[in-house]
């Protein structure tokens, strides 16, 4: 049973839980039992592991949980994290039965999303965020939920229930909050975002796509195994045709190149893209794809820096692919063969 320890320890003027309503959000911070917490349902933060996550185990066995985790209530008794994943994993690595939570009642699920996706973006920067934690960043400040001043409250009541820093400070995070620019719909727009986050407008819709690759996909273009761009593409299919494509990667070891992911899509859009279909297109086995190998000549001074005189053939071929797999993940702004003929538009 869940023990009361009283109210936050928050400084905060009269009013300001009138204001916020977290006088009808919040309940006493409680010790909860670590087996009745869930991890926020598409979670999409990579959780800490490592060296990393066991510094946070050593602590934890140290000195406790300092700051209570944030949690929302479940049916029958049981709660769901929206911030403090990584403390609640390492309590419970580290044994302890229960942790320190402050409970909030009735929170809407748009509402625990941004809880989640802010409170992740406070403890570490955006570029150090896979391509699907950036994904899951610029959707969120792109929707409607980030109107005219909703991200400020949003922060405010992060930092009052956290006990960051109290409702007099003024300085509200300008550096984080960025331009407040909205689009008629409500959200921000693409440049705004792109200028807030150092990408180009095209890049953010390119990520907005991101956001609708199964959980699977975001996994094997986090890991590097399905490129950027092709994931882009991949993202139009269908959660059972993206299903597929997924098997192919796990199962049978295939890739994905330009040619590949057009076929992909325009079986698709024709409704003729089944289990079989995608496995012949990914394999090149298909009716209309044509696998070549153009020439591509190297410098000789260049080739002599990387490569012996009896390095093989397909060995080099293997390291060429590797670096250029490299460089476009580290320069998705860069324009390839995938996307010459797409419309920016086309990414919405």
């Amino acid at each position: 049973m869940a023990k009361s320890l009283g109210k936050p320890n928050i400084k905060k003027a009269e009013s300001i839980d009138a204001i916020l309503g977290l006088d009808k959000m919040v309940k006493d911070v409680e010790l909860l039992a670590i087996d009745k917490l869930h991890h926020f349902e598409e979670h999409p933060f990579t959780l800490y592991y490592g060296e990393r996550m066991d510094d946070l185990v050593e602590s934890i066995r140290a000195n406790g949980v300092i700051v209570p985790i944030i949690v929302r209530t479940k049916p029958k008794g049981e709660f769901e994290i929206v911030s403090g994943h990584n403390r609640a994993e390492a309590s419970r690595i580290a044994g302890l039965e229960e942790i320190p939570a402050i409970v909030l009642n009735d929170l809407t699920d748009d509402k625990a999303l941004a809880y989640v996706i802010e409170t992740n973006l406070m403890q570490r920067s955006f570029g150090d965020m896979s391509h699907s934690e950036k994904a899951a960043v610029l959707s969120l400040h792109y929707s409607k939920m980030f109107s005219q001043g909703k991200r400020s409250d949003i922060l405010t009541e992060i930092r009052l229930l956290s006990g960051v820093v109290d409702d007099t400070d003024k300085n509200t995070d300008e550096a984080i909050n960025g331009s407040d620019v909205v689009t008629p719909e409500g959200g921000h727009s693409r440049s705004v975002l792109g200028e807030k986050y150092e990408l180009n407008a095209r890049t953010v819709s390119r990520y907005l796509r991101i956001v609708h690759l199964t959980r699977e996909l975001k996994e094997l273009l986090d890991d590097g195994i399905l490129g950027f761009i092709h994931a882009v593409q991949v993202s139009y299919l269908s959660e059972e045709e993206q299903g597929y494509v997924a098997d192919c990667f796990n199962r049978e070891n295939l890739k994905l190149d330009s040619k590949k992911v057009k076929e992909l899509r325009a079986k698709s859009a024709n409704n003729e893209l089944g289990k079989f279909e995608v496995f012949k297109i990914m394999s090149g086995m298909a009716d209309g794809v044509t696998l070549r190998s153009p020439s591509v000549r190297i410098d000789p001074n260049t080739y002599s820096r990387f490569f012996s005189d009896d390095t093989k053939k397909e060995d080099v071929e293997g390291i060429v692919e590797k670096a250029l797999i490299m460089y476009f993940e580290a320069n998705p702004d860069e324009v390839t063969a995938d996307d010459t003929d797409e419309d920016e538009d086309d990414y919405i």
